[in-house]
């Protein structure tokens, strides 16, 4: 009992300096709800919205497996439970480091359109990085666990998977201020996460070229809604310390950044069915391309870029990503393949 109200305090308290004493059912209600809305708070935080990121990458290299006739319903369920638990913990502690380094404020773009407990001071930071603890030891756990089932090569895409996650914002490595956040959260969704899912479900490493080809436009996604995000965040950004892409090329040097990701993303799908890595059904992601231009251009000549870019961006990918999984299923059944 005593341990759990430690760590039950340690992420919700409400910091009232108050000595406990006998406590009447009311007060014990109130302090319940409180607890329970710090809860709410906390999982808003973590901006459940972008979960469908970590699940696309997961359930590609997985989806991968299963049309080749390979499907661990109980590793698929734990891979997929850890990218969305490692992801949560990631957004906490993009929002604690951000918050610490005097990046997030009252007035960015961020706060206007989702909760930000640091900046509204509904939470402290010690929450949150409890919160943040809490989410990659989960993770951790579950990685441990599966690297005894598939093999500990299965640990290189876990260590590269918390680094890049720690250090997107996490000091002394800061890749968001270096220009490099794009880069190195496509590596880490893309070729090793996805490579990671298709590995949990094969145990092997021998056909991972044409899921490494998969895996390109599907983990660009990932940089293209950060590349949405730091267009929108470009005057607060060269505020501070430190550049992102966007903010070193300027609003058109950003779109233009912006749209070469996106036609990484419809391009590498167009190459990847074209060399019979992605079955033909895929070609049907392309009823998304108008709705990417449109975007691109309310980005370009709209008189700011809209506070909400990234999660525009993101509805976006939802429905890309959908789509291939769904024509990678149908593929499983119904066969259609290029070979050029």
């Amino acid at each position: 009992g005593a341990a759990f109200e430690l760590d039950s305090s340690l992420l919700f308290s409400s910091y009232s300096g108050v000595p406990h004493t006998a406590e009447s059912p009311t007060h014990q209600v109130a302090e319940s709800e409180v607890r329970m809305n710090q809860v709410a708070t906390m999982i808003l935080s973590a901006r459940p919205w972008s979960f469908f990121l970590s699940l696309a990458s997961t359930m590609t290299g997985s989806v991968i497996a299963f049309n080749q006739g390979i499907f661990h319903l109980d590793r698929f369920l734990l891979v997929v439970f850890a990218s969305v638990i490692l992801h949560a913990g990631m957004n906490l502690l993009n929002d604690y480091f951000d918050f610490r380094h005097g990046v997030d404020k009252p007035n960015v773009a961020t706060a206007q359109y989702r909760p930000h407990p640091l900046v509204e001071g509904t939470m402290s930071p010690r929450q949150i990085m409890a919160g943040v603890i809490v989410c990659y030891s989960i993770a951790g756990l579950i990685a441990l666990y599966l690297a005894t089932m598939v093999g500990w090569s299965f640990g290189i895409v876990v260590i590269v998977g918390a680094f890049v996650s720690y250090f997107y914002t996490g000091e002394p490595f800061n890749f968001k201020r270096r220009a490099l956040g794009e880069v190195t959260m496509f590596l880490a969704a893309g070729p090793f996460m996805i490579g990671g899912s298709y590995f949990v479900q094969t145990g092997s490493w021998a056909n991972i070229l044409p899921v490494i080809l998969v895996s390109i436009p599907v983990g660009m996604w990932w940089s293209l809604i950060l590349a949405a995000n730091n267009l929108k965040d470009i005057e607060t950004d060269r505020q501070n310390p430190g550049r992102t892409v966007a903010s070193s090329l300027g609003r058109r040097g950003g779109v233009i950044f912006f749209a070469v990701l996106a036609g990484i993303v419809y391009g590498g799908a167009l190459v990847d069915i074209l060399l019979g890595v992605m079955p033909v059904w895929a070609a049907a992601v392309f009823v998304t391309l108008p709705r990417m231009i449109a975007l691109i251009r309310i980005f370009l000549t709209a008189e700011t870029v809209p506070a909400n870019a990234d999660p525009m961006v993101g509805q976006v990918q939802v429905l890309y990503s959908t789509i291939l999984l769904a024509a990678f299923l149908l593929n499983r059944f119904v066969p259609l393949n290029l070979s050029l």
